[in-house]
């Protein structure tokens, strides 16, 4: 998010997040600030206190340094780490023998509302992307991630659907 070149505090960079990167990465306050502390250690950002008026708690700024923008690089050439998903939904059906059929039909219904919902937020999100102001450049890669969550949202519709039929057959 430092490399969007506007200097951003801790609070700025969660905000960032949740309005850009939080359909498929989040973070927590638990793990920026250590992350920032860490970064700030080995030199990838420095840190600059805001003097805004005086009435405020002066804020501290982050940006990236030439050596974090190399360390970036460096990560972006790294193979994905592949991580495994909990999935709260999966683990109670793994377990469903336990409730009612009803129950596990009201818990794939509610996860099915839930993808179409996100459907539909990101059909908005892309007629935004297409007509803002991105250069081409850039739209190809927001397109890009946002069309790999319509495709696990429309994928997870379609599983939710054939498991809704399955449990039905339980009666």
């Amino acid at each position: 998010m430092l490399t969007f070149g506007k200097k951003k505090s801790g609070y700025d960079l969660k905000k960032a997040i949740a309005a850009s990167t939080a359909n498929f990465w989040s973070e927590s306050y638990g793990n920026i600030y250590p992350t920032l502390k860490k970064l700030l250690e080995e030199g990838s950002i420095q840190e600059e206190n805001d003097k805004a008026a005086a009435t405020k708690r002066p804020k501290q700024l982050y940006s990236i340094t030439e050596k974090g923008r190399e360390s970036l690089k460096q990560w972006f050439r790294r193979p994905v780490a592949e991580r495994s998903e909990d999935n709260e939904l999966l683990l109670k059906l793994f377990f469903g023998a336990m409730m009612s059929p009803g129950e596990s039909l009201a818990l794939v219904r509610a996860h099915r509302d839930h993808h179409v919902a996100l459907l539909e937020r990101l059909k908005a999100i892309e007629r935004r992307i297409m007509t803002g102001p991105s250069t081409d450049k850039r739209r190809v890669y927001l397109w890009a991630t946002l069309s790999y969550g319509q495709a696990v949202s429309q994928a997870l519709i379609q599983w939710s659907d054939a498991t809704e039929k399955a449990l039905q057959t339980l009666g």
